[in-house]
């Protein structure tokens, strides 16, 4: 499984250029809201937090458009590995990707937060713990349905799995953040047994 998940990550890697390009364009973003709306500076600087970390969640979705194009699938499954390598290495890639996003996101809130009293190191420590949500709630929407239908439909996919976990993402920080966060995590460990039942069964 790990020579499956340095392919994933190779694939990510060659696309550096545009992560970059997404990095940088969000900083833009946020140093402008922060001239234009000085007196929101620092709720726009929670939000620029969060954005790093909703990157990161977005990276690994080009393996899977890259592997589509290569009709990967089709040729993994001839490979001496089996199907539930294949599958958890798709989760293990998504894993390593989202937690360098909340490693970045939380280095630079911190350190923020120790220059500038007015950031708030226990609102962002909340602001990241959220993270955790898009971290498995959105794979474990995914994945399954993408070994079930494919990847034609990824964009579909991939915009109602955003659009559920962003509506338990609010319902969390108004309510109970740890509890958001633990529904997550088991719907990521269901998850990746279904989308292993579901891809051994499928026919390629």
């Amino acid at each position: 499984m790990k020579g499956l998940i340095k392919s994933n990550l190779y694939v990510i890697s060659n696309n550096a250029v545009m992560i970059l390009k997404g990095c940088l364009a969000y900083t833009l973003a946020y140093v402008a809201l922060m001239l234009i709306f000085p007196t929101y500076q620092y709720t726009f600087f929670y939000g620029f937090i969060m954005s790093i970390v909703l990157g990161f969640v977005i990276i690994p979705w080009e393996a899977i458009s890259k592997s589509n194009q290569s009709n990967w699938d089709m040729f993994s499954v001839t490979l001496p590995i089996s199907r539930k390598e294949i599958v958890l290495s798709n989760y293990v890639t998504f894993l390593i990707c989202s937690c360098l996003g909340i490693i970045i996101g939380l280095l630079i809130g911190l350190s923020m937060s120790m220059f500038l009293s007015e950031v708030d190191a226990t609102k962002v420590l909340s602001i990241v713990s959220a993270g955790f949500i898009y971290i498995f709630l959105t794979p474990a929407i995914v994945y399954p349905l993408i070994f079930m239908y494919g990847t034609s439909r990824i964009e579909v996919i991939h915009s109602l799995a955003l659009v559920t976990v962003t509506v338990v993402f609010m319902i969390a920080i108004e309510t109970n953040i740890a509890m958001g966060v633990l529904i997550s995590m088991l719907a990521f460990i269901l998850s990746c047994f279904l989308s292993v039942k579901v891809f051994e069964n499928k026919d390629l």
